[in-house]
């Protein structure tokens, strides 16, 4: 197993890889120093590096909304085409849901009618629907799906009302969408939104409360079960068939948390607690979890796995040694 190291933008020392495509395009976020002021940048590492697994791409900064070039942004998805989607500070320091057709272009996705402008795009699908979250009318953050052809529009709640919070997080090809939402009683549960079913509950472990999904193919929706009252000691979750599944952990005794994002091919990303009391960077495969470990020799310091492909590469966030954080890709 190969981890390369992809760097920081020039004066940043923290950076994080959100997604990648098969053709191996990365992207995410990266420090960036602008007349002295740190802004976190979104970021784009080409492709054609990953041919050779010990060769780090370099990263690219992706254009803000601001002309000034200061505000933040963020990468948090890539499809096959190479289109990324994201969140960008306008110029009156808002957040909004954005993507990025090429290197040069960044485009605002608007808002949800009658609401405020604030909103976040979390993933995109090889169809090109983007789905992230947004604030509503009553100024409470509701799931969105937008098209080219039709814009933004909100899924829902959970709630019988209709009211609460709702965020979406994955868009699947088969025009799916997975995320998580507040229930009539109160606390989120991992969702599955379809043109034809609407938004529904896919439940949590036995003896919790809540769940939430972050990532999805066609038959697996990928997340974290827990009490909502004790977060520490979340369980990574798969859903198949709707049923849910525990992933387990990397304690001896199967305690502390574990949070699973990304699912392809039957191989589950994310990060689990060791026994050290850090969280590390896992890949699950046929009922196993694995350690992809850290950027630091002796395999110490904290890691996390956002992503994999279907040719088994993944890419996260680890520590190194000079204790910054950045970009990580692990070819398994």
């Amino acid at each position: 197993m190969d981890l390369v190291d992809l760097g920081t933008l020039e004066g940043g020392t923290v950076s994080d890889a959100a997604d990648l495509n098969e053709r191996g395009t990365v992207v995410g976020s990266s420090e960036v120093q602008v007349d002295a002021a740190v802004f976190t940048r979104a970021v784009r590492w080409a492709a054609d590096a990953n041919l050779d697994p010990d060769e780090a791409p370099t990263p690219a900064p992706l254009p803000t909304l601001r002309s000034d070039g200061r505000g933040n942004s963020e990468a948090t998805a890539v499809d096959a085409r190479g289109t990324v989607v994201g969140s960008a500070q306008d110029a009156d320091w808002e957040w909004r849901a954005v993507r990025w057709v090429d290197e040069e272009t960044v485009e605002s996705l608007g808002s949800l009618e009658g609401g405020p402008a604030n909103s976040r795009a979390h993933d995109i699908n090889n169809r090109g629907t983007v789905v992230g979250h947004a604030s509503a009318e009553d100024n409470v953050v509701r799931a969105f799906r937008w098209t080219e052809k039709e814009g933004m529009h909100g899924l829902g709640t959970l709630r019988s009302d209709g009211g609460g919070r709702s965020v979406a997080t994955a868009a699947v090809d088969d025009g799916s969408v997975v995320g998580y939402s507040e229930t009539n009683d109160g606390p989120v549960h991992a969702f599955r939104w379809t043109e034809r079913e609407g938004m529904v509950d896919l439940g949590t472990l036995d003896g919790d409360d809540a769940s939430a999904a972050f990532g999805a193919t066609p038959t697996t929706v990928v997340g974290r079960s827990l009490w909502s009252s004790d977060f520490a000691t979340r369980t990574a979750t798969m859903w198949t068939d709707g049923e849910p599944v525990e992933l387990g952990t990397f304690r001896a005794d199967n305690s502390g948390y574990s949070d699973a994002y990304g699912v392809d091919c039957d191989v589950v990303v994310g990060e689990s607690q060791v026994d050290a009391g850090v969280g590390h960077a896992f890949y699950w495969a046929d009922g196993r979890l694995s350690d992809l470990g850290t950027l630091r020799p002796n395999g110490t310091g904290r890691s996390r796995a956002s992503a994999v492909n279907a040719g088994g590469v993944v890419v996260g966030q680890s520590g190194t040694d000079d204790d910054e954080l950045h970009a990580v890709r692990w070819t398994l």
